[in-house]
């Protein structure tokens, strides 16, 4: 399997930064976000929105690990920076 152009190595002393996988079609992230804004502590908002037309799950529908991180690997938030 090769490696995820978005996976970098991990680094203890780096900070961490939430983000969201979002399916809703008919939302902007920027509308997601205000949304958002008034219903969180602004320290738990995700700094990236990444919208998908579906969440991969599997049999029992349960997200898989390594399929997430697939498609995050090939969202365009990902893409912008891939070689």
């Amino acid at each position: 399997m090769a490696p995820s152009p978005c996976r970098r190595p991990w680094n203890p002393s780096a900070t961490a930064r939430l983000l969201a996988v979002v399916v809703a079609p008919q939302r902007s992230a920027d509308s997601i976000l205000q949304e958002l804004r008034g219903r969180m502590d602004p320290l738990f908002l995700p700094r990236r929105i990444i919208r998908v037309p579906a969440l991969p799950r599997n049999e029992s529908g349960k997200l898989p690990r390594q399929r997430l991180l697939d498609l995050l690997a090939q969202s365009d938030a990902c893409a912008s920076g891939a070689a």
